[in-house]
């Protein structure tokens, strides 16, 4: 959905439109994940050819400091969902089971929703953990106030471009709804990754509860209210 001729999106670090047919993976790997795992690899192996090692030696260590960066990343992925399902159970009790569980691209900062640097994320990755809810008159992000945050409302009135795409955290590349608004007279962007959090990592949810979410935020934006029945959390 588009409102304004603007190319929103352009500018951000950590969101991407999708400009091709379908919907994007669910999730991949994070950008720092591979660029670690290939400095790694290719560290190793420059080293182990220099030193005239065998092929076959310098393929296992290669390989070796490949799975040493995907059992890395798949233990700082648990830590996170350990802090990010604690962080929605402690939210819940204010807001309210019906509340989706969200990681987002934003910081609750002086009552706007502010897109957090690469650098600020991968420092307090647990910040992206939120609850979001369908207001009255605007989308609601919900952020642990011990983070900075509390709640924000995002009018749906001022919302004026959402788009499939993907957004970049410190461990993983996830499939979001990407959502640009102007408020108080600046530009608001940032992505929404709705997340099943019965699963392991926190897994983005599945393709029908992704494009559910999807729809609800179209209609409100270009109806400028709330929608009828209240949203139900979507399952992985």
């Amino acid at each position: 959905m588009q409102i304004t001729t603007e190319r929103p999106f352009d500018r951000s670090a950590r969101l991407w439109p999708r400009r091709r047919q379908g919907l994007p993976a669910r999730r991949r790997p994070g950008g720092r994940v591979l660029a670690v795992g290939a400095a790694i690899a290719v560290f190793l192996g420059g080293g182990l050819a220099l030193n005239s090692a065998e092929p076959a030696t310098v393929v296992g260590a290669t390989a070796g400091a490949i799975a040493l960066v995907i059992a890395l990343t798949f233990t700082v992925g648990l830590v996170s969902a350990s802090s990010g399902r604690a962080r929605y159970r402690a939210l819940r009790e204010s807001v309210g089971a019906e509340a989706v569980a969200i990681r987002s691209t934003a910081w609750i900062m002086d009552g706007v929703p502010v897109e957090a640097s690469d650098a600020a994320e991968g420092r307090k990755p647990g910040r992206a953990h939120q609850l979001l809810m369908f207001g009255a008159d605007g989308l609601e992000l919900w952020e642990r106030p011990a983070g900075g945050g509390g709640t924000v409302a995002l009018p749906y009135t001022a919302i004026d471009h959402v788009e499939v795409g993907v957004a970049s955290f410190s461990d993983w590349t996830d499939r979001a709804v990407l959502v640009s608004a102007r408020v108080r007279g600046r530009r608001v962007e940032l992505g929404i990754v709705p997340v099943d959090e019965a699963s392991l990592l926190l897994h983005p949810v599945t393709d029908a509860a992704y494009r559910d979410l999807l729809e609800r935020i179209i209609a409100c934006a270009e109806s400028g209210r709330a929608p009828g029945p209240a949203l139900e959390q979507p399952a992985g």
